[in-house]
């Protein structure tokens, strides 16, 4: 590959901004272009520790791209069906030990509930394939093989689950689900997950139209370090991946996935794509349409790279993209797309934050928490909302020329 300048970044959102209405593309045309910006890195070398420090510039290696099979080989936990008791017997076990210890054991049992998960039919599973054997090391290892030594113990008398039924598939569903909601803590904080449980429970009843036959269930103390234990062992990513891999074998049921996981893992630390393409939903255009007058030289390559990730890479027809497993690449590579972090293009976020609340969009309340807009001064984020206010007729007379 050549090497990548601004007046290639120039050239590539001209193209897009003279484009009225491109037709689909593979991630192939920006991403080729778009990757050669790791060529200047290679210019100016500065320890990672000082990227944060105000005034300090460097350029970080960034990867755009990542396929399906990334992590494929890597060690992890064996992904298994289980019978409806069995189902029970380990739930039962594992939701009682996290009331007072926990082991990297009992966390690796939580992915193997939640690969079990069944939908409402109760036959299909949300996480539907089986994982490859091609995929498989020498190094995994099953259920029995983890470790179940405790590395965080209290004084507590561990009470097991109360179950409200006589329908032992019901309570084993309840089980998986309750696992598979703990996904979210690959990224989300103990504190977090624990202020969501009501809500967690509530969503069961939602999606299968019965209440969860299942109380007594919180893990309490045990959260912080189950958030911990998920993010920070390798073992357990790699597991996560295959999980992920599995459900992404389909873009049906999406409305379970979004409120199990897929709404706190993808996008990681990248608020700008999911912001953008709500701002495309409220305003019913095309992530296109939308780009266009956001253009500006300060902006371009961040925008080059939101044209990346929004548009090539959804519409990638590519094997390597099928499963769309890049929406989750953050988990699995911090340097991707590290140049749509928020921190780098808070202006835009905050704008795009404006976008949703002016227009009354879901969940947009509490949108202006996200730390980068909560430390900037009102003045500033004023200044955004009449940016915004631009935006927004900009775009309705877009649509009314199309």
């Amino acid at each position: 590959m050549g090497t990548f300048g601004s007046q290639a970044v120039d050239d590539k959102l001209k193209q897009l901004l003279s484009t009225p209405n491109a037709p689909p593309r593979t991630a192939a045309p920006i991403t080729e272009v778009v990757h050669d910006l790791d060529v200047r890195a290679q210019a100016l070398k500065v320890n990672c520790r000082f990227a944060d420090l105000d005034g300090v510039t460097l350029y970080r290696p960034v990867n755009r791209d990542f396929h399906d099979d990334t992590w494929k080989g890597r060690k992890a936990i064996t992904l298994e069906r289980l019978s409806t008791d069995k189902i029970v017997e380990l739930g039962t076990s594992v939701f009682t030990n996290l009331k007072v210890n926990i082991s990297l054991k009992d966390a690796a049992a939580l992915m193997v509930l939640a690969f079990d998960l069944r939908l409402k039919d109760r036959s299909s599973y949300l996480f539907r394939d089986e994982i490859p054997e091609d995929w498989e090391t020498s190094e995994d290892m099953s259920l029995d093989q983890v470790d179940d030594k405790k590395f965080l113990s209290t004084t507590a008398v561990p009470v097991p689950p109360t179950y409200h039924s006589d329908d032992s598939y019901e309570i084993a569903n309840g089980l998986c689900f309750i696992a598979a909601s703990t996904l979210r803590m690959f990224t989300k904080t103990a504190d977090n997950y624990e202020k969501a449980f009501h809500h967690i429970l509530d969503g069961y009843k939602n999606l299968y139209g019965l209440a969860i036959p299942i109380s007594n269930i919180r893990l309490g103390a045990m959260s912080p370090r189950l958030a911990n234990t998920y993010s920070r062992r390798e073992i357990m990513k790699s597991t996560l991946f295959r999980l992920l891999w599995s459900a992404n074998a389909t873009i049906e049921n999406m409305s379970v996935k979004s409120f199990l996981y897929h709404n706190h893992l993808a996008y990681t630390g990248l608020h700008i794509v999911s912001l953008f393409l709500q701002c495309c939903e409220v305003l019913h255009v095309s992530p296109s349409v939308l780009i266009k007058p956001l253009y500006s030289n300060r902006h371009k390559e961040i925008l080059a790279d939101l044209a990346t990730l929004s548009m090539d890479l959804p519409s990638s027809n590519q094997d390597q993209h099928k499963r769309k497993m890049w929406m989750y690449a953050r988990i699995f590579d911090e340097i991707f797309f590290a140049t749509l972090q928020t921190k780098k293009c808070a202006d835009l976020v905050c704008i795009f934050a404006h976008v949703l609340q002016k227009m009354d969009a879901p969940n947009a309340s509490g949108i202006f928490k996200i730390a980068s807009l909560d430390r900037m001064s009102e003045k500033f984020k004023a200044d955004l909302g009449g940016r915004a206010d631009i935006l927004i007729d900009c775009v309705l007379k877009l649509r009314q020329n199309k």
